[in-house]
């Protein structure tokens, strides 16, 4: 396993945060998804990952978020960047209510939906739920305790603690269940602090129904959040800033190159995008980006890529940063011109793998802006900035993945 022409809105989620206060939990800001919020966790602060390879997209329904894949591929969430809470919260707590719908796994050690906590590099802890099943992995990335339990039936609370020392335990609907070790594993585990839930685990396949994710690990990097909550029993009140756009039904996909067993976020997303053919026809002028260019079309994301280009060439504190950003915007805004072409010879097909390379492109810049050296090297504030404003942008290009030149 391993974002200006178009208007933004403050959404306001009101979420209550039931995890059970359990010995030794500290007060930190909780980092908060719901389905019920109809936001994708990709559009919460802080935001979520999404890696895919999968041949279906997340689908977002108020009763919770789909995931489904088949064998090989993967379909994951993930924070990174954002897990930079100081002192490290001991322990720390990851909590998420799901129903498992169906699915096997070729592997003892891995199950259609995994969890995994990168506490250190290459250690970590990872819970596996299957069918009527859950376990934890251990020493050896081999298969640990498990316990027989009701999965599919109905929805159910899967809380670990993981204690600075390395204790594991696993609670599940309130009700300790799993004990364990963090271990050492570089191919279940990632090179920096991380969270994963979802599918990303090769031999493995399945579906399942996520209805919220919350953990102690991370704060708003934009600072909007606006309140804070102890991983027990109060509410908190995260305020976002996200762009409007198409019903959420449908996700960016990230390239993946997971190994048999689920890997840290900067393995998963380290293939090159996909090579691509370009269309014969030449791509249309840029669009007049004024209050006519229609929200959620092509022309839009274009108008935004423009400003974004400009945001970088005025940007101050990046760098060496700048030049290999710009250098993958150029190419995000060759697919989107390319995709423009594409609408304008109504050849919808060929528009949407523009616009899925263009989110590819796009999402390879926010990985850039939340590496390691990113985060020591440029200001919070700037690569927070930047991030939101890439992120929203690939947020419009998803919800043109389905039907990129309008409807037929």
């Amino acid at each position: 396993m391993r974002p200006r022409p178009l208007a933004y809105v403050v959404v306001v989620v009101a979420i209550a945060v039931a995890l059970g206060a359990h010995a030794g939990a500290q007060a930190h800001t909780a980092s908060v998804w719901q389905a019920s919020s109809g936001l994708l966790p990709t559009q919460v602060c802080p935001a979520w990952t999404l890696a895919d390879t999968s041949a279906s997209d997340p689908v977002l329904a108020p009763s919770g978020l789909t995931i489904s894949d088949t064998t090989g591929e993967d379909l994951f969430y993930f924070q990174t960047d954002a897990l930079d809470i100081v002192p490290v919260p001991d322990p720390i707590v990851f909590e998420g209510r799901m129903r498992f719908v169906s699915g096997a796994s070729s592997a003892n050690n891995r199950a259609p939906a995994n969890i995994v906590i990168t506490t250190a590099a290459d250690t970590g802890a990872l819970l596996g739920i299957g069918a009527d099943e859950i376990f934890l992995t251990g020493a050896g990335d081999v298969r640990a305790q498990s316990a027989s339990v009701d999965t599919n039936d109905a929805s159910h609370t899967y809380r670990i603690e993981v204690t600075a020392t390395g204790a594991v335990t696993v609670f599940y609907d309130g009700v300790m269940t799993l004990t364990g070790s963090t271990y050492t594993s570089a191919a279940a585990f990632g090179p920096i602090r991380s969270l994963i839930w979802g599918e990303g685990s090769n031999p493995a396949s399945g579906s399942h129904v996520w209805e919220s994710v919350a953990h102690n690990l991370a704060t708003c990097a934009s600072g909007t959040t606006s309140s804070t909550t102890t991983l027990g029993a109060t509410t908190t009140v995260p305020t976002t800033t996200v762009p409007t756009g198409p019903a959420t039904t449908s996700t960016p996909t990230t390239s993946s190159t997971s190994s048999s067993a689920p890997s840290g976020p900067t393995t998963t997303t380290s293939g090159k995008p996909p090579k691509h053919t370009t269309t014969s026809t030449t791509a249309p002028p840029p669009p007049d980006c004024g209050d006519d260019v229609a929200p959620g079309t092509v022309n839009a994301v274009r108008c935004r890529l423009g400003i974004l280009a400009d945001q970088l060439d005025g940007a101050n504190g990046l760098g060496p940063f700048r030049s290999k950003l710009q250098k993958t915007l150029v190419q995000a805004r060759g697919r989107a011109d390319e995709a423009a072409s594409a609408c304008d010879a109504r050849d919808d097909k060929t528009a949407s793998r523009r616009m899925k390379q263009t989110a590819k492109y796009l999402q390879k810049m926010t990985h850039r802006l939340s590496n390691l050296s990113a985060r020591k090297k440029l200001a919070a504030e700037l690569r927070a900035g930047l991030i939101q404003v890439i992120e929203s942008i690939r947020a419009d290009v998803a919800g043109l993945r389905k039907r990129p030149c309008g409807a037929p």
